[in-house]
């Protein structure tokens, strides 16, 4: 197969790979380019916390334009099936994590209480928290330790509990009114693109 092709492309160019500041340029131009479509404007604080997160969590996996396309194309999908209904940038960052995380996308969606945390409280969290991080740390295994990190970070601003830092209850009040991602009543919405028919 790679004659044939050889014989049909006469002239191969061998391209290094994108600059980094390149492709966070083509990234959040795309990312503007969506929201504005779709009416949408971040907060001041909103849009200081998507480029962090996403400078530190994918920014350092995309590697070519091509992936920063499916990105934006992703977004461009997602974004008005959702529109008022979540938090606009958990659902940025979690469509980021599909595109260049894709298993850890998927288990994360199958085991929504150990990322939102919901269920490690009360008598014994301790021993619970600690299982849920190993297993969390399973579902990593297969990265680069580079990637291993990135995806800890962007897993930190969406699902607070996975960190270090104790939240209580209380916090699932201010979530859901937020709309996150870690709320347990918002968490189902960024996965199916739609309302639940049990949400009122």
């Amino acid at each position: 197969g790679r004659q044939f092709m050889e014989k049909i492309v006469q002239v191969p160019l061998h391209l290094p790979n994108a600059e980094s500041d390149d492709l966070r340029t083509l990234a959040f131009e795309g990312v503007d380019d969506v929201l504005k479509q779709n009416e949408i404007e971040l907060s001041e604080e909103d849009v200081e916390a998507f480029v962090r997160h996403f400078s530190v969590g994918i920014l350092p996996l995309l590697s070519t334009p091509r992936q920063v396309k499916r990105y934006v194309n992703a977004i461009r999908f997602a974004i008005p099936l959702l529109k008022g209904e979540v938090r606009a940038v958990d659902q940025l960052l979690i469509e980021a994590v599909r595109v260049v995380f894709p298993n850890l996308y998927l288990l994360i969606r199958a085991n929504e209480d150990l990322y939102t945390g919901q269920g490690l409280q009360g008598y014994g969290s301790s021993d619970k928290k600690e299982e849920a991080k190993k297993q969390r740390e399973e579902h990593l295994k297969d990265l680069s330790d580079e990637a291993k990190d990135a995806a800890r970070q962007v897993l930190l601003a969406l699902f607070p509990r996975t960190g270090n830092t104790g939240y209580g209850g209380d916090w699932d009040i201010r979530w859901a009114r937020e709309k996150r991602i870690t709320s347990d009543d918002y968490f189902r919405r960024y996965f199916q693109y739609a309302v639940p028919k049990r949400d009122v």
